[in-house]
């Protein structure tokens, strides 16, 4: 096997020419082939030769990195007020009509209810039915929301200020937190995010700042206040510093009785302290001192570079570029910690601009993605355990929502995912999806073959993946599939040769290494 052509399984088929397989270096043949004696010849040709070319589209790219997945919908939006505007449109987000989607989720009881509420309702909270309701209405958010870069914005505070619903406290914290903290913010001053979140229930308690008391501090939340929420590993601070936090936020605790933030004088330090060229005020509004201390955090340079480099990781590359981020935190600097200038700024940018193809869509970005470019809904839900088959899905391509143990929040690389067991789970995932497995979901493919007579295959073919992935097959892609189809690309065939051949057509394009990345 050569890096510039590829031989077939079947040893007796000879391809017209070579078939490039100029895919990008993360997927290499031999990270396809280690699974091959799971999956079918033709799935790893499909994966691993560049299948689809370019839709020609300026605009293309913005809107895959920007949504869960490119509908038609989306592309006609964008084609009728250009790009521009819809990224304004979309950050202007509760102006965005919203109201069926959240019609969806009100019929899950766990998201709307109080820590308090939510144990009254579930007692002895085991079965992980409010984290599975929480997961639930986010994937239901992602796919049909058409607020999709706030969806995304959620997803990425989400993992910035990780908590993770794996135990039974957690799980009455964390779905108030999302509502109260996270998803308000998103898409606004990350300075008022962060002090959401420091007075966040779920927070105090994850990183115990809830049981730090003058005299008998808690580190935890302050360190990783400092390493992975604002400056940076790199910020120029040092153990002094994360002691001197830790005394300034002693007291922010919770009430045991609501659940809900609370600050308790009577265990708080009152000392002076300095930090990172903040001084506390000389007043006695301990309190708003911690709160200013966060917002002089908010604004740190250190913070605008960690901030920036990791919308960059997010949305553009797995290593940012440092005069991108450069670029991008000072344009956040400049206003004052607000993220939609520098989503703004992030989406125009000319290292944006070049990045096509470059960035592998994380599991549950290519779950919630392959659904929406079949067009699929969720029915009514008002369980968690309704979604097994699912959620069960979610766990193979190893990105169950809000299951990541550790403060650091689900990887945003490539090297994290590209693994035998994760591919293979994406390609059962394509199969699944299209036999219509999942019987949460509503699938129908009849608009993808939909008016499509009797034609060449080429031609049929050519139209399905129009229709799904808004990008052409290449002559490899096309003859990968009539390999697997076992007919030619010129022969004829009527719309019910199609309606059959539609579903392994489908899965076989989700499951291509194009469909992988944005």
């Amino acid at each position: 096997m050569t890096d510039t052509a590829l031989q077939f399984v079947d040893a007796e088929l000879t391809p017209p020419g070579p078939i490039e397989t100029t895919r990008r270096e993360a997927l290499r043949l031999d990270d396809w082939f280690k699974v091959g004696a799971a999956a079918t010849g033709v799935a790893v040709l499909a994966s691993a030769c560049d299948a689809i070319g370019d839709s020609g589209n300026p605009d293309m790219l913005l809107m895959k990195r920007a949504t869960y997945g490119v509908t038609q919908d989306v592309i006609d939006r964008v084609a009728a007020i250009g790009a521009a505007a819809w990224i304004a449109e979309q950050l202007d987000w509760t102006n965005l009509d919203t109201t069926a989607i959240e019609a969806k989720v009100a019929n899950l009881p766990a998201i709307a209810m109080t820590a308090a509420q939510l144990e009254a309702a579930y007692p002895n909270n085991t079965t992980g039915e409010i984290a599975g309701q929480l997961a639930v209405a986010t994937s239901m958010r992602q796919l049909e929301s058409p607020a999709q870069l706030y969806e995304r914005m959620v997803e990425f505070w989400s993992d910035h200020f990780n908590v993770p619903a794996t135990d039974n406290i957690l799980r009455y914290l964390k779905a108030p937190e999302d509502r109260e903290a996270i998803r308000p913010n998103a898409l606004g001053k990350f300075k008022d995010l962060l002090v959401a979140s420091a007075q966040s229930p779920a927070m105090l308690y994850y990183l115990d700042n809830a049981f730090s008391s003058a005299g008998s501090i808690n580190e935890n939340y302050a360190r990783e206040l400092l390493e992975l929420h604002t400056v940076g590993v790199f910020g120029g601070y040092d153990e002094v510093d994360i002691v001197a936090v830790a005394n300034l936020l002693t007291g922010w605790s919770i009430d045991p009785a609501t659940g809900l933030f609370e600050f308790r004088g009577a265990q708080h330090d009152t000392s002076f302290q300095s930090i990172l060229g903040w001084d506390r005020p000389g007043d006695t509004n301990y309190l708003d001192h911690g709160v200013q201390f966060l917002q002089h955090l908010a604004t740190h340079p250190s913070t605008a570079d960690f901030i920036c480099t990791k919308l960059i990781r997010r949305f553009v590359t797995d290593q940012p570029d440092p005069a991108m981020v450069a670029d991008l935190a000072a344009v956040y600097l400049a206003n004052d910690t607000d993220i939609r200038p520098v989503l703004t700024a992030l989406f125009s940018h000319a290292t944006f601009l070049a990045s096509s193809g470059s960035k592998l869509r994380r599991p549950m970005e290519y779950l919630v993605g392959v659904n929406r470019q079949i067009g699929a809904s969720f029915s009514t839900i008002t369980s968690a355990g309704a979604i097994g088959p699912l959620a069960g899905s979610a766990v193979q391509l190893g990105q169950l929502p809000f299951q990541w143990p550790a403060p650091n929040g689900y990887p945003d690389v490539a090297g994290a995912w590209l693994n035998a067991g994760g591919l293979l789970g994406r390609w059962n995932l394509a199969a699944d999806l299209t036999n219509d497995y999942f019987p949460v979901l509503n699938v129908d493919l009849t608009p993808l073959r939909a008016g499509i007579g009797s034609r060449p295959v080429g031609e049929q073919l050519d139209i399905v993946a129009d229709r799904l992935l808004h990008e052409p097959l290449t002559d490899e892609g096309r003859y990968v599939l009539c390999f697997h189809l076992g007919v030619g690309v010129n022969d004829v065939k009527n719309s019910t040769w199609l309606y059959f051949a539609s579903y392994p057509i489908v899965a076989l394009l989700l499951a291509t290494a194009d469909n992988q990345y944005t």
